[in-house]
């Protein structure tokens, strides 16, 4: 049996919450990795610099999305809309999706499935940078609430 103290579980969750220009805003829970303080010092230069290289092309990097992609564990609590902004498709948690779904296919592919929709989107790109940042750092900003 592995032990932990509360505030160093393997996973913190946390509230993203993207808002685009007209304000609109929409959110879900998305549990980050969580690392050592070592770690989590060199994946945030890592970061640091990955957005240094990348600054011309945040929203089509490639790079961007891995490295955002790599440091999510899942997502809970979110619906989809139609294209009218209907409810759609309610997904409760990736890591119980199931796999008869015609979006992703199999389960496992719930995830990066539903990840890709995200970063795809200018908002919600942000809003998991942002997230990733305080999960690297565990430094609180208004829109992202820490949560174990």
């Amino acid at each position: 049996m592995q032990f932990f103290i509360k505030t160093q579980t393997p996973v913190v969750e946390l509230k993203v919450t993207a808002t685009d220009a007209s304000g609109q805003k929409d959110s879900c829970l998305a549990g980050f990795k969580r690392h050592s303080t070592e770690e989590s010092e060199q994946l945030l230069k890592n970061w640091i610099e990955l957005l240094e290289n990348e600054q011309e092309s945040f929203y089509s990097s490639e790079a961007i999305a891995d490295f955002i992609t790599e440091q999510v564990s899942y997502i809970k609590n979110y619906q989809l809309v139609d294209a009218e902004g209907k409810p759609a498709l309610k997904i409760a948690d990736t890591r119980t999706a199931q796999n008869d779904s015609p979006a992703w296919g199999a389960s496992e592919n719930c995830l990066p499935w539903l990840l890709g929709l995200f970063l795809d989107s200018a908002p919600w790109r942000d809003a998991f940078s942002t997230a990733l940042v305080t999960a690297l750092t565990n430094r609180s900003s208004e829109t992202d609430s820490a949560k174990n």
